[in-house]
Order: structure tokens, then C-alpha cells, then sequence
């Protein structure tokens, strides 16, 4: 029996596209059309069945989900704004422990000395006392009522006596004096209280008297001179210069010589 008679170049392109064309043949899906009712596309019995209710379902639910969705968007940006918050809280605590710590380690400011009242030239020196550790630890005097609060804890005899009324009977916070919460308040208390009442009178009066010893330390004097002389007002260079120099105890020929 002879067998089939294939021209060679049919063998070889045959050949030649089974080795090249190993991808599998691209089958496309039929798509079974079935006839729709005129009336309503889709629905091939032609029966009305109307809206769906699972439609309205699934909608329902779309909403209910955004809803909680932005429920939950807003619960979350609340509870980031305040931990932002307490975490600022706790950077500024931090810093002002640190600055503290920091000052302690560098310095230690003295105490103010006790302030009773009896002697109100002492007044100005136990602010100034009182101030410098304002300086020293500007985070923790950063309100007025620490500062007043810190005062008062140096204050003795009288001079506490006479703020002790208002501190015992200040339950109310309407009924607190201004000066409880406001420092400049609390020096012009003390000071219209126990400083001298005239200081200017005062300071001439001094300035007029003042002498310097024998054998006291001439920058002792210069000192003193300074702190009236700041308190005087209307004295020019040349009064001024003629109290210091009366005030000397060894009155050099000029000035100049001192």
C-alpha cells in the first residue's frame, strides 16, 4: 500500500510551527443569548418582578458601613489629637526637669533670709533674694501664685501675721485678695506694709548721714553710697559727689587720688 506523498516544504513549515507555537489555542467563550421581554431587559419569563430587595439591602448596608466608617475616622483623629497633646505635656515636663536638674547641678542659688517685718530695710534685700531664685528655676515660678506662694514660705512674726487672715479665710476663690495670685500685687502689699514709707525722704536722710569708719573696706562704703544714691532722685554728679566725699573717713586732696 503506498503511502500519502507530502511536499517537503509543506513537512517543513509544519515542522516548524509545532516547535514555535507551543502556546495553547485561544478558546473564546460562547455566551448563551436567551430572548429578553420587551418589557423589562434581563427577565426572559417576562414577569414583573420589581425592584429587588436585595438591592435595597446591600445599599443599606453601604450606608451604615460609610457611616461607621467615618465614625471610626473621627474616633481615631480625636484620640492622635490627644495623644499629641500628652505627649507635649510630657516633653515640657521633661525639659523642665532637665533645665532644673541642670541648674541644680550647675549652681545652687542661695535661700531668701527669713523676712519679719521689724527692720524694712531688709525688705528690698528679701526681694531681691526672692527674685534670683525666680531666675534660677523659671519652669517651676512660671505662674504668680508659686512665686507668692514661695515668698510667703519665708515670711515670719509679723510680716506672716499680717497675710495670715486672708490665707485661712480664702476658701472662696472670688473672695482671694488680688495679691494671692498676682505677684506685683504681693510686692506692693509688703512694700506699702513694712518698707519705709517714705523711701526717697529715707535714702536723703541716709545719704546725709553716711559715714565711713575707720578701717572699713573702702568698697563697703562705695557700695552702700550706690544703693542710697539709686533711691535719690533730682541729685546731680556734683551733689553726689559731695556726700561721697564727705562720707570719707581719710579725705584725699582730689578725687582722683582715690
Amino acid at each position: 500500500m503506498s503511502s500519502r506523498w507530502t511536499p517537503q516544504a509543506i513537512n517543513q513549515f509544519q515542522s516548524f510551527s509545532a516547535c514555535h507555537n507551543s502556546a495553547p489555542p485561544l478558546h473564546m467563550p460562547t455566551q448563551q443569548t436567551t430572548a429578553a421581554h420587551p418589557g423589562n431587559p434581563g427577565n426572559p419569563s417576562g414577569d414583573d418582578l420589581g425592584d429587588d430587595p436585595g438591592d435595597d439591602l446591600f445599599n443599606n448596608n453601604n450606608n451604615g458601613d460609610n457611616k461607621n466608617n467615618n465614625d471610626d475616622v473621627d474616633e481615631a483623629i480625636n484620640v492622635l489629637q490627644a495623644l499629641g497633646h500628652t505627649i507635649e505635656n510630657l516633653a515640657h515636663a521633661t525639659w523642665c526637669n532637665e533645665d532644673s536638674s541642670a541648674s541644680s547641678r550647675k549652681m545652687r542659688v542661695h535661700k531668701p533670709d527669713t523676712f519679719n517685718g521689724t527692720d524694712p530695710k531688709k525688705l528690698h534685700t528679701f526681694l531681691v533674694q526672692c527674685k534670683l531664685n525666680f531666675q534660677d528655676c523659671p519652669c517651676v515660678f512660671c505662674l504668680d501664685c508659686s512665686k507668692v506662694t514661695f515668698a510667703q514660705s519665708y515670711l515670719k512674726g509679723m510680716a506672716l501675721e499680717w497675710f495670715e487672715p486672708d490665707l485661712l479665710s480664702s476658701s472662696d476663690p472670688e473672695d482671694c485678695p488680688l495679691w494671692m495670685d498676682d505677684g506685683k500685687e504681693f510686692v506692693i502689699e509688703l512694700q506699702s506694709t513694712f518698707s519705709p514709707h517714705n523711701l526717697v525722704t529715707d535714702a536723703e536722710n541716709q545719704l546725709d548721714h553716711l559715714q565711713m569708719k575707720d578701717g572699713q573696706c573702702i568698697n563697703k562704703y562705695i557700695i552702700e553710697f550706690n544703693r542710697l544714691a539709686s533711691q535719690v532722685h533730682g541729685y546731680r554728679d556734683g551733689a553726689l559727689h559731695h556726700y561721697f566725699y564727705s562720707g570719707l573717713c581719710h579725705k584725699p586732696e582730689t578725687l582722683d587720688n582715690l
